[in-house]
């Protein structure tokens, strides 16, 4: 394999995209924490309020509108916006990207594999591999197509379609929420173990299914957003962004709001629940990314901000991390907090423990180029071990 094939040197890296990642992942932390890790996610979904209080009430209002949906659509965006940017680099050294871009997203999914087996089974890795594998020949069309198709599979969820996708049992979610909370609280790992591939099988697994053509449409907008340069060169799109942070964001809570409040007065939408859904993710994500772009256009914003910028660079292995350390705090083989906290008492901890891995990854970057996890799939992906140390002298 030739030399211009390796990866591009970190000074290569692109600021934005990866203080967007950095963003993105503390949103996804918090997320992850109060929805997954803290209680069974089904309980979420069935019982938006799982401890009483108004403070816990207040959190978990304030994470359903402002975060939970759109960090982990931002971290979709910028999956499609990578993969543009490989394929350039790639393409402008004379080489094909496809070979690489296959192995790439192959190792992803056995890194998600293990993930999701053996650690957590709300592993978005997985899912990420498969729908970049769909998405990857759309780098090679016109970019008016990628964003046409984009717009498709974003619309997909909206329309009265009877997909062949596998069904979620409701009709079991009580039961199971019960058995989830007594085992996820007291087993130890193999019981934790065997119970987590039964919920993936039969809730986890569809619910994941369900949301993979937002995904592969969030995806192919992020290779359209960096093959339309906007990412490239914000400066030249201030106006675009300006427009889609001024529109975005209003749209986002007002759609939010309302069905936070439609949803406190026990009022369904029924067919309108997917164009809902859309407009209360794909407006706010975007004009969340769009403010923060043009807020790093000042030099002052970027520094204050180069701790997200250093967790962005190495938000694979900050997000194992995560799990490691959640699964340890919340299962019976660790701390054995599972279905006991309020959210007021577990998001400050949330924060708590991304303040350090941002700490911890500023510390890394001073000597390594890439984190752990980041340098076994490049490795692998490249069929050869790429140096870690960072040269001297940078």
């Amino acid at each position: 394999m030739s030399h211009s094939l390796s990866p591009e040197a970190p000074e290569a890296r692109h600021t934005e995209v990866d203080t967007l990642r950095g963003a993105a992942l503390g949103g996804v932390l918090l997320v992850n924490l109060l929805v997954a890790f803290r209680v069974s996610l089904l309980q979420h979904i069935v019982e938006f309020h799982t401890h009483p209080g108004r403070l816990n009430q207040a959190v978990d209002l304030f994470l359903g509108i402002f975060v939970e949906t759109k960090a982990v659509a931002i971290f979709s965006l910028l999956f499609g916006v990578s993969m543009a940017i490989h394929a350039e680099r790639i393409g402008q050294r004379g080489q094909s990207y496809a070979p690489l871009a296959v192995r790439r997203l192959l190792v992803l999914l056995g890194i998600g594999a293990v993930h999701l087996v053996f650690i957590w089974n709300g592993d978005i890795l997985v899912e990420y591999a498969l729908a970049g594998l769909m998405v990857l020949p759309v780098l090679w069309l016109p970019r008016q197509l990628g964003l046409l198709a984009a717009l498709l599979l974003l619309l997909v969820p909206t329309l009265p379609l009877r997909l062949p996708l596998p069904e979620v049992d409701w009709a079991s979610v009580g039961d199971h929420v019960a058995a989830a909370t007594r085992v996820y609280s007291r087993g130890g790992y193999w019981e934790i173990f065997s119970f987590r591939q039964l919920e993936t099988w039969r809730f986890i697994g569809p619910l994941l299914c369900r949301i993979l053509p937002r995904t592969m449409g969030l995806m192919l907008l992020g290779q359209y957003v960096w093959r339309r340069g906007i990412l490239r060169a914000p400066q030249a799109h201030r106006r675009l962004l300006g427009w889609l942070a001024g529109l975005g964001i209003p749209l986002g809570l007002l759609s939010n709001s309302g069905e936070a409040a439609l949803a406190y007065a026990h009022r369904e939408l029924g067919g309108w629940q997917g164009l809902a859904d859309l407009l209360s993710t794909v407006p706010l994500a975007l004009g969340y990314a769009a403010l923060l772009v043009l807020l790093l256009q000042r030099p002052a914003i970027q520094r204050a901000l180069s701790g997200l910028c250093a967790i962005g660079k190495m938000a694979l292995s900050s997000y194992l991390c995560q799990s490691v350390v959640l699964g340890f705090v919340f299962y019976g083989y660790g701390l054995g907090l599972f279905g006991r906290l309020g959210s007021a008492v577990t998001a400050p901890l949330g924060l708590g423990l991304f303040g350090l891995q941002v700490a911890l990854c500023r510390r890394w970057l001073r000597r390594y180029q890439f984190g752990p996890v980041e340098w076994l799939w490049r490795s692998a992906a490249y069929g050869r071990l790429q140096p870690l140390r960072r040269p001297e002298g940078r």
